[in-house]
């Protein structure tokens, strides 16, 4: 299989140890590409939900497997904690347990164009909303529901030889942007980006990827690999790019095995 090379690839929220990770899709994704410099941006691990109940499929462990060949093979990997292994903040630096991987609480990273992006997970710029409200309760029983729902179309589009699709990502993308909670999210994340002195911000944590620029300024959100399965791309002249990964495998005919990238908007 012939790789597609990239400069850059910014990955967020696996959640490795959670049955709702997606870790064969991921694993195609990484097999059929290559980069100078891969951004895992927050919750690779899902350390929370580990501590609860230990749940470590060999798929799951082969995602680590393929990352660290990644590093062998000379790529620069980056990881970046999140609110689901901040255990790893506490431990920055190249860890032997993830040898090559640098860990980080966030980075800038210059674009092949001189464009410079905050790269963080984002879960420290989320809005306070009490757990223990309406609206989060009703946010957290909808999400469940939404992915569950996935789940169940995911697995008749498999029985008759189709790719992964995501219902819960298709219906966040048309109400999600709608939502004010989303709104100051992104707008504390540009804010952060500006503090930082660059042009934009690339983030994960709320599993909802897209892209937009507010006030000249570049918000991405890098989406997830628990049902949407979408990466952020820089190609060799700097440009951005957002790839819906559908997973098929390496078997399927060559048609079927095609992913255009959708570019980001200019800014």
């Amino acid at each position: 299989m012939q790789r597609q090379y990239y400069r850059t690839i910014f990955l967020s929220d696996f959640h490795l140890g959670s049955r709702l990770a997606k870790a064969d899709e991921l694993l195609s994704f990484i097999a059929a590409h290559d980069a100078d410099t891969w951004y895992l941006v927050g919750d690779i691990f899902d350390l929370k939900r580990l501590r609860r109940r230990y749940y470590w499929p060999r798929s799951h462990a082969r995602v680590i497997r393929a990352l660290r060949q990644k590093a062998r093979d000379g790529a620069r990997l980056v990881y970046l904690p999140g609110n689901h292994d901040p255990e790893l903040h506490a431990r920055l630096g190249v860890r032997r347990y993830l040898p090559g991987i640098e860990v980080v609480p966030h980075t800038v990273h210059e674009t092949a164009q001189g464009r410079k992006l905050l790269v963080i997970h984002g879960d420290q710029q989320e809005p306070h909303l009490p757990r223990a409200s309406a609206k989060y309760v009703a946010g957290c029983t909808a999400y469940i529901l939404g992915v569950g729902a996935s789940e169940l179309v995911g697995r008749g589009r498999q029985t008759v030889g189709l790719g992964y699709w995501s219902l819960s990502a298709a219906l966040k993308d048309r109400l999600l942007p709608h939502v004010g909670l989303i709104a100051r999210y992104r707008a504390n994340l540009l804010q952060a980006a500006r503090a930082h002195g660059c042009d934009g911000v690339v983030c994960g944590h709320i599993h909802h990827a897209g892209a937009e620029v507010v006030d000249g300024l570049l918000y991405v959100n890098c989406g997830d690999w628990v049902d949407s399965c979408t990466a952020v791309v820089e190609d060799p002249s700097g440009e951005l790019s957002l790839i819906r990964w559908a997973g098929v495998p390496d078997t399927a005919p060559a048609p079927r095995r095609t992913f255009r990238p959708e570019p980001l908007p200019a800014w």
